[in-house]
Parts: C-alpha cells; structure tokens; sequence
C-alpha cells in the first residue's frame, strides 16, 4: 500500500509539474503577443495625449504673441513729439544698460 500511495503521489506530482510547465509556456506565448500590443497601445495612448496638450499649448503661445503684436501696434502709434528725460543707472537694476530712456510725457500730434 505503501508503494501504491508512493507511486500516485509520484504521477500527481509529474502531472501537477507538466501542468505548471505547460501553463508558464501558455503564459509566454500570450505575453509575447500582448506585450507588443500593450506597448503599441500605450505609445499611441500617450502620442495622442501629447498631441493634444502640444494643441493647447500652441493656443495659448498663439494668443499670447496676438496680444504681444497688439501691445506693439500701440507702440508704434505714440507720437514722434514725446519728451524723454534720461534716467541714471542708479534708479534701475544693475543689469540694464548705463542710460535708460524713459517716456515722459507724450502729445499726440
């Protein structure tokens, strides 16, 4: 009885690890072919997120330099006959140049 208890346990065993066996082979293969599409997925998951803040982004950028041109249209409308008055270097930061122009007061013409 011993034997015959010894030898079933010996078959389970070789079944129980050829079905492990066969399982992980099972698995390796499906991975192989879900990986790709799993990273294939996500790549274009993550293009199409980029793409669309890369959209905002340029919406905004776009709006800004509309605003900037504006600023500047305005800029070029201040009268020739405006009053400068210089404005040493001690009244601004170190950084900027010696002598700074500083639109005073200005009449249109």
């Amino acid at each position: 009885m011993r034997s015959e208890l010894a030898n079933l346990s010996s078959a389970t065993l070789r079944n129980t690890t050829l079905d492990i066996g066969n399982t992980a082979e099972t698995n390796k293969r499906t991975f192989r072919f879900l990986i790709p599409e799993l990273t294939g997925r996500t790549k274009r998951m993550l293009i199409s997120i980029m793409s669309k803040r890369l959209k905002t982004l340029l919406i905004v950028l776009t709006e800004i330099l509309s605003k900037l041109k504006t600023r500047i249209a305005g800029f070029s409308k201040i009268s020739v006959t405006c009053q400068a008055r210089i404005q040493s270097q001690q009244d601004v930061p170190a950084f900027y140049s010696n002598k700074i122009v500083v639109l005073e007061k200005c009449k249109e013409d």
